[in-house]
């Protein structure tokens, strides 16, 4: 439950921030004014994708499949301290990825989140731009990998060690969805740790290469939104229409096939 309430919460407040960029846009093109500073436009740009996306699908995704778990495993299942863990994580890197909060228009004017997704868009490189990117930005995605690793942990680890005779095809879609989740955030992990070293100066750093290693995750994050959503229905719809699915072999040879060919 508090994984779903706080996932509404985001989602306001994403839906705010995507509303401010409409209204933004079609000022500029009806009456060729601005409603709001061009640094509010573009982090609101970025922040509404970060609160719509982390904040409130992934964060929901988390507590349905939690739910899943629970339901068809049953029984005492380990770690839930865990759980609440990964789901505070998550909240705070939303927090953190809006970086800091003053009430001094100068200070916010060249210090915010307005980063385009990759950290290194030209919109925040110092020397290119007077924009920069908060730390607090590297930070809030580190939390949210984290969170997302203890999490899928404790999907995986229950679902094994508690799941035997009872991994039905609704849990081979639960793991391959959580596996997914953990795969694809390895590569923002990594180029997150490179850019805090290089930020500390204890390691340089190639902003090619760790923006081609960041992208991995690209291809991943698209099927994030789309598997559990197919999980969903393969749990659901047998039950409103209480009947049996037509082949459970097939359907966890699909969720195998997804896992498989996710990268491809």
């Amino acid at each position: 439950m508090f994984s779903v309430v706080m996932g509404f919460v985001w989602a306001l407040v994403g839906a705010a921030d995507a509303l401010l960029v409409r209204i933004q846009e079609s000022a500029y093109a009806l009456f060729s004014t601005l409603v709001t500073p061009p640094w509010d436009y573009y982090a609101a740009l970025t922040l509404h994708a970060e609160r719509m996306l982390f904040g409130f699908a992934q964060q929901i995704e988390m507590g349905v499949f939690v739910y899943i778990v629970a339901k068809v495993i049953g029984g005492d299942l380990k770690g839930k301290r865990i759980v609440w863990l990964s789901l505070l994580l998550i909240n705070a890197s939303i927090f953190l990825f809006e970086g800091p909060v003053s009430p001094k228009l100068s200070f916010i004017d060249s210090y915010f989140s307005a980063t385009g997704w990759d950290s290194l868009a030209p919109l925040g490189v110092p020397g290119y731009s007077n924009y920069v990117v908060s730390p607090l930005w590297w930070w809030g995605w580190l939390l949210l990998e984290l969170s997302t690793f203890l999490w899928g942990g404790w999907i995986i680890y229950n679902v094994v060690k508690n799941g035997r005779g009872r991994i039905n095809y609704v849990m081979y879609f639960v793991l391959a969805t959580t596996t997914l989740f953990v795969m694809g955030y390895v590569a923002p992990f990594i180029s997150t740790n490179w850019e805090l070293l290089s930020g500390y100066s204890l390691l340089p750093l190639n902003s090619f290469y760790n923006e081609f290693v960041f992208w991995f995750y690209g291809h991943s994050v698209v099927y994030m939104l789309f598997l559990p959503a197919v999980t969903a229905l393969y749990f659901l719809v047998p039950i409103m229409v209480n009947r049996k699915i037509y082949s459970e072999s097939m359907a966890k040879w699909s969720a195998v096939l997804y896992l498989v060919f996710f990268k491809h």
